[in-house]
């Protein structure tokens, strides 16, 4: 195997980019060993970023000041190498996968870059992940769950906006 060949890791609840294509050939024609690139972050605190390079008119590298709020990872680029140090690294399991800033105290990878704006964006569907006990969970909360699950129109789509709405305003403060 080609160990600079480029991988993409993506979540199956995410939107595409129609320039995603684009971005990644950008990527594996400009990337190095023992780093990360990074397509789309759900970030709920501020994190600080400055511009390393621009991809073309719309997309451009950014890296983070600290990796702390840099959490949520939807989808990343790297190459089979640094996949193979990064798998070696998180086996066993003592944290999470997006872990960046314990990935780079660790010295798995030595940079960690974000595209902004993110060619990934989170479908904000809502998780199927419950709690064990679902006769605890509060009533709003079961009605919602209904809605989700059973995809309601027009309940549903509007739910669904709403949590659209709320994910970029929460990127757009970023």
């Amino acid at each position: 195997a080609d160990l600079t060949e480029l991988i993409v890791i993506m979540e199956d609840d995410i939107i595409l980019s129609r320039k995603l294509s684009d971005v990644i050939n950008f990527i594996n024609l400009n990337s190095c060993d023992d780093e990360i690139t990074t397509l789309g972050n759900v970030i709920f605190e501020k994190v600080d970023f400055f511009m390393e390079e621009k991809i073309d008119e719309i997309f451009s590298f950014y890296q983070a000041k600290n990796y702390e709020n840099l959490l949520g990872t939807q989808a990343y680029a790297l190459t089979l190498k640094t996949a193979t140090k990064l798998t070696s690294y998180l086996d066993p399991i003592t944290t999470v996968a997006d872990d960046w800033n314990k990935i780079i105290q660790s010295s798995v990878v030595n940079k960690i870059r974000t595209v902004i704006p993110y060619p990934t964006q989170h479908a904000e569907f809502f998780s199927t992940i419950f709690p064990a006990n679902k006769e605890d969970l509060p009533i709003r909360t079961k009605i919602k769950n209904f809605f989700y699950k059973n995809r309601i129109f027009p309940v549903y789509h509007l739910f669904l906006s709403y949590r659209r709405s709320i994910a970029t305003k929460r990127h757009e403060a970023n």
